[in-house]
């Protein structure tokens, strides 16, 4: 029995490494733009060195490809023991969310769990050292009315991660405020008044339900 395997670039940015296209990779070449860069014709037919790209701040990253490996069909007794390690990394992950969302669920029950949790952070909409965005927004969408309030989500090594939420400190602008942090407040403040009006007004709906007579509307329109 045979498998094709994926076709594989070795690159070099500061030392070389194997690039396989389509798979997971380890950093930069995790990087969607440098990836697209990676695999456009200008790098792959002509040769070309990518364009310098910025996988982190003030981190620019330019591949050049030196070695392509066409796709090759390989045995399944070659490819077998991978094979069993992805399985067992896939079973693993799903295991992890499983007994994490039940934690979770407990957790926000109020129910006790026995867990180690790490140093408490100050997090703040725009970001903080060490959280992944996506974990900042599980937080933020986390409800706080009851503290402390728990968020909770799948971890990129495989396991799961739950975040305590142990306090709620409103925002106070300064004279030094940040204008990213400005723009935010401006686009949630216009959100909130978005939905305020829109519940408004289906409470009025609900209250004085309305009629519309379609043959007048007609009439009107043909005035």
């Amino acid at each position: 029995s045979l498998k094709p395997s994926a076709e594989k670039f070795k690159l070099a940015v500061h030392t070389s490494a194997w690039l396989v296209k389509g798979a997971p990779a380890a950093p930069p070449f995790n990087n969607p733009k440098l990836v697209a860069a990676i695999f456009a014709d200008d790098a792959i037919k002509n040769k070309r060195n990518t364009e310098a790209v910025e996988v982190a701040p003030k981190v620019l990253v330019a591949a050049h490809l030196l070695e392509r490996q066409a796709p090759e069909l390989r045995s399944l007794e070659s490819v077998r023991k991978e094979i069993e390690e992805q399985l067992k990394r896939e079973e693993a992950t799903r295991m992890a969310a499983v007994q994490g969302e039940a934690m979770l669920a407990r957790l926000t029950k109020g129910e006790a769990v026995d867990l180690s949790w790490g140093p408490v952070h100050a997090v703040t909409r725009l970001g903080a050292p060490g959280v992944a965005p996506d974990a900042l927004r599980a937080v933020f969408k986390a409800d706080v009315a009851t503290l402390p309030a728990y968020a909770g989500l799948p971890s990129p090594d495989g396991g799961y991660s739950i975040y305590r939420i142990v306090k709620v400190q409103p925002f106070v602008a300064g004279a030094s405020e940040d204008p990213r942090g400005q723009m935010l407040r401006q686009q949630y403040a216009r959100v909130l008044a978005e939905e305020d009006f829109d519940a408004w007004m289906k409470a009025l709906r609900l209250r004085y339900p309305v009629e519309i007579n379609q043959k007048a509307l007609e009439t009107a329109k043909g005035q």
